[in-house]
């Protein structure tokens, strides 16, 4: 825990108040807790140390975080705000000072350009005025009104000149192509999911709580990563009493979240609060029951379900491998409308902006 370390400083403390705690903890979705954390890595911070912090979005403008904002500003240690790198949070950069004050704060959306937001710190570190950095260095007295608003300026000129790029991308990109699918009139028997418990061809686990621990070295699997289809996120104790450690083709179902993982890689702990299955593979495919557990799931979006009352049809393993293959072309398929759906709606921001601006202007003929 942090408390074990309270007495030392560092040169270099990175801090992201959103991936610490459990799955579900309120206390990181507040701006007063991220601020406590921000004011505790500042206090451990060595005479030329820097602390990186992914702060709450809404945590540079909103009357919450204002005390702080105001804080920082007066006293010179916030260096930096980048906006424009993640969709919820934004980086603040922070740093002691050692001699003058600084008069000047970079103030930067990064507009999907990391490598500027770098050229500008750069230039911005050795000089407020650098080329780099000028059109987004403010002084500290502008912002230090009854707001304290952080929110860079969004660079309407930069954005909006990659509009032309980015509808060529879009219109270039392969379409992710629906399932060919067709009424079935026929009728299928049905067995529910404690039916084929009680027959041995599915196991049902959890793991207690208890596997959380600040000292785990075991990756844990959590609600989120497999909702976000990303790898476990967080550490877990392994030795604990009901620990389950997932083995490949276990199947994660996490409720409240409607997510529904085929675990390809064993060996992470199960996250408490989420379901596994474990199947008998000569009797069922994964991605099979995987695609039947997600549409409960989906019908069920509080994650009020009986997953043994989950009806599962009764198809023999050739047909239910079809039926798999047909769910991942599902999977694909969505993951492509989430992927066009970010990008359509940058399309949108854009063309709104430009024309509404007379930076973009409508093509002659087209």
């Amino acid at each position: 825990m942090w408390h074990e370390f309270a007495a030392q400083t560092f040169d270099a403390t990175v801090y992201d108040p959103r991936y610490f705690g459990d799955d579900g903890d309120k206390r990181w979705e507040s701006a007063e807790g991220a601020d406590a954390w921000a004011r505790q890595c500042l206090t451990q911070a060595s005479e030329s140390g820097a602390v990186a912090v992914l702060m709450p979005a809404a945590a540079a403008s909103n009357g919450r975080a204002r005390a702080l904002r105001r804080t920082l500003l007066r006293s010179g240690v916030l260096r930096a705000l980048v906006t424009g790198l993640a969709e919820d949070r934004d980086l603040w950069l922070l740093c002691e000072v050692e001699s003058e004050r600084s008069q000047q704060v970079l103030l930067i959306d990064a507009a999907g350009e990391p490598a500027r937001v770098a050229a500008a710190w750069r230039g911005f570190q050795a000089d407020p005025a650098h080329a780099a950095a000028a059109g987004f260095a403010v002084r500290v007295v502008d912002r230090l009104d009854d707001q304290v608003d952080l929110t860079p300026a969004r660079p309407v000129t930069v954005e909006v000149g990659r509009f032309p790029v980015l509808r060529t991308a879009y219109l270039e990109r392969p379409v992710e192509e629906p399932p060919l699918l067709e009424p079935d009139p026929a009728t299928h028997g049905v067995l529910t999911l404690g039916e084929l418990a009680d027959a041995g061809a599915v196991e049902m686990h959890r793991s207690p709580p208890t596997v959380v621990s600040a000292e785990g070295t075991t990756p844990m699997l959590t609600a989120k990563d497999i909702r976000l289809g990303r790898a476990p996120s967080r550490l877990g104790d392994a030795g604990v009493a009901g620990a389950v450690v997932i083995r490949a083709g276990d199947i994660a179902v996490a409720r409240r979240e409607g997510a529904v993982r085929v675990c390809a890689e064993p060996g992470a702990l199960l996250g408490p609060g989420l379901d596994l299955l474990r199947i008998d593979p000569k009797t069922l495919d994964p991605g099979f029951l995987a695609g039947i557990l997600r549409a409960a799931v989906d019908d069920m979006p509080e994650g009020d379900i009986d997953l043994h009352k989950v009806e599962i049809p009764r198809f023999p393993l050739e047909v239910q491998r079809r039926y798999a293959a047909e769910f991942a072309r599902l999977r694909r398929l969505e993951a492509d409308w989430q992927s066009r759906r970010t990008e359509i709606e940058q399309l949108v921001r854009l063309g709104h902006r430009g024309l509404a601006t007379g930076r973009l202007r409508p093509v002659a003929g087209a």
